[in-house]
């Protein structure tokens, strides 16, 4: 199944949205893509929506960090978004919560970037 990437703007926030399984390899391009073009375009806070995200493997876990290294190095903030739980359980176990924020609903994500 291809995963379904889609990115908006909310104000100077890029939320980009994963759909489905994140693990082929042209999946893995398209979501640095959209990573690349938000920095490139000077938006550098972003919201990882996963909600609909039902499977993610060891290489969508590294574009995760990737990603979240490149917005913060950019001088932002990079808060993954409503994990369901099968998602969630695998950035528990690979420790991501003690250097990525995580949010489970908006004002969780609240915390991390302020509403418009």
């Amino acid at each position: 199944m291809k995963m379904q990437i889609s990115s908006s703007n909310k104000g100077k926030i890029r939320v980009i949205t994963l759909v489905g399984q994140f693990w082929q390899k042209e999946d893995l391009k398209a979501f640095e893509s959209a990573v690349e073009d938000s920095i490139r375009e000077g938006i550098c806070h972003a919201v990882i929506d996963i909600d609909h995200l039902s499977f993610v493997n060891s290489m969508g876990l590294g574009m995760f960090v990737n990603a979240y290294r490149r917005f913060t190095d950019a001088g932002g903030v990079m808060v993954l978004y409503k994990p369901r739980s099968g998602v969630l359980e695998m950035l528990e176990v690979s420790g991501f919560e003690e250097f990525m924020p995580i949010a489970g609903d908006q004002s969780e994500l609240e915390k991390y970037i302020p509403a418009d």
